[in-house]
C-alpha cells in the first residue's frame, strides 16, 4: 500500500533521529548487513520501494561485474515515471560536466582488474592497473573535484555547499582507527 509524503517524511525523519541517538561507537562496530537492515531498508520502504517483493529487490545478486550490494529492479511503469521527475541531470556524452565527471568516477571505481570491463565501456579503452587511483590522498583529492563539479551542475552557493556538507559527519575509513572527528562534520574541513 503506497504511503503519504508525510509518512514518508516521518518515517525518514525517524531513520535520521535513530542514526543521530547512535553512540559513536555503535557507529564504528556497525556492520554492513546491520547498516542495510537498520537504516537503508526501511529508507527504501519509507519511499515505497519493495522491499520484499525479489522479483524488484536483490542483496548482492551476483553478475558479471560482480556483485553490488543491493540491486533495484523498476517496472516498466510508475517508479521510473516518478524517478524522471527528480530534478536529477541526465548527463550525455558532450556535455562539459559528463565530460568532467565521468573520468573522475570510473578511476575511483576502476581500481581493479574486476572493474576492465566497466572501465572499457565507460572510457572506450583497455583498462590498464594505472588507470584507477588506489592512493587515499588522490582518492581524496578526486571526490573533492566531483564534489565541487555536482556542486556547479546543480547551481549550488557556496553558502549551500557548506550546508549540505555541514550535515555529514567526518569519518575517515583509511585513518588506522577507522574513526572521525567527534562532532566533526564535512563543512569544516
Amino acid at each position: 500500500m503506497p504511503i503519504s509524503q508525510n509518512q514518508a517524511r516521518t518515517r525518514i525523519g525517524e531513520l535520521i533521529d535513530k542514526y543521530r541517538a547512535m553512540s559513536a561507537l555503535d557507529k564504528k562496530q556497525i556492520t554492513e548487513a546491520g547498516v542495510v537492515h537498520q537504516f537503508i531498508d526501511p529508507l527504501l520502504a519509507a519511499l515505497g520501494w519493495p522491499i520484499h517483493d525479489p522479483a524488484r529487490y536483490k542483496y548482492e545478486l551476483r553478475t558479471q561485474a560482480g556483485h553490488p550490494d543491493m540491486t533495484l529492479i523498476p517496472e516498466q511503469s510508475g517508479t521510473i515515471f516518478y524517478l524522471y521527475q527528480l530534478p536529477v541531470p541526465r548527463l550525455t556524452a558532450g556535455n562539459r560536466f559528463f565530460g568532467a565527471i565521468v573520468p573522475r568516477a570510473a578511476r575511483l571505481t576502476c581500481t581493479s582488474a574486476a572493474f576492465a570491463d566497466l572501465w572499457q565501456a565507460v572510457m572506450g579503452e583497455a583498462w590498464t592497473p594505472a588507470a584507477g587511483v588506489t592512493d587515499a590522498v588522490e582518492r581524496q583529492a578526486l571526490r573533492d573535484e566531483l564534489d565541487a563539479l555536482v556542486a556547479h551542475l546543480y547551481g549550488l552557493t557556496r553558502a549551500d555547499f557548506a550546508h549540505i556538507l555541514g550535515g555529514f559527519p567526518l569519518v575517515f575509513p583509511d585513518d588506522a582507527s577507522g574513526g572521525g572527528e567527534e562532532g566533526g562534520t564535512a563543512a569544516g574541513v
